[in-house]
C-alpha cells in the first residue's frame, strides 16, 4: 500500500509548532497545508525528532514526514533543507505529530483513539 492511500484529511500549521527544532525552522511551519494520517485525543509519550527523548503529549495530529516536508519545501524551502540536513526524513512511513492546537483541519481528518 503507498502512502497516499492511507491519507485521511489535510491540516494547515497555524501556531508555531513545540519541538527541538531551532525556533527560526519552527516557525515556517505555519501557513503550511500537510496531508495527515489521523487526528488522536490520547496523549502519551514520544520521541523528541532530534534527541530522542520522551516527550508528553496531548492531542494529536500525525503526518508522514516525507509528506510534511514535500509540504513544507514548496512554502518554505531553505526549512525544508534544513530538515533534509538534519536527516528527514527517517525512514519511508515515519511520521511527526503535531499537537492540536497548532493546527486546524482544511480538510475532515479521521479520528483515533
Amino acid at each position: 500500500m503507498s502512502e497516499s492511500n492511507v491519507i485521511k484529511g489535510i491540516i494547515r500549521i497555524v501556531k508555531t509548532p513545540e519541538g527541538e527544532a531551532p525556533l527560526k525552522i519552527r516557525e515556517r511551519w505555519v501557513g503550511t497545508e500537510i496531508p495527515t494520517l489521523y487526528y488522536s485525543q490520547v496523549g502519551g509519550t514520544v520521541s523528541g525528532a532530534l534527541s530522542d527523548k520522551p516527550v508528553k503529549i496531548q492531542a494529536h495530529y500525525v503526518v508522514f514526514q516525507k509528506d510534511a516536508l514535500d509540504a513544507l519545501e514548496k512554502r518554505e524551502p531553505e526549512a525544508a533543507k534544513w530538515w533534509h540536513q538534519a536527516g528527514f526524513p527517517e525512514w519511508a512511513g515515519a511520521s511527526f505529530i503535531f499537537n492540536a492546537d497548532e493546527a486546524e483541519e482544511v480538510a475532515p481528518v479521521q479520528q483515533r483513539i
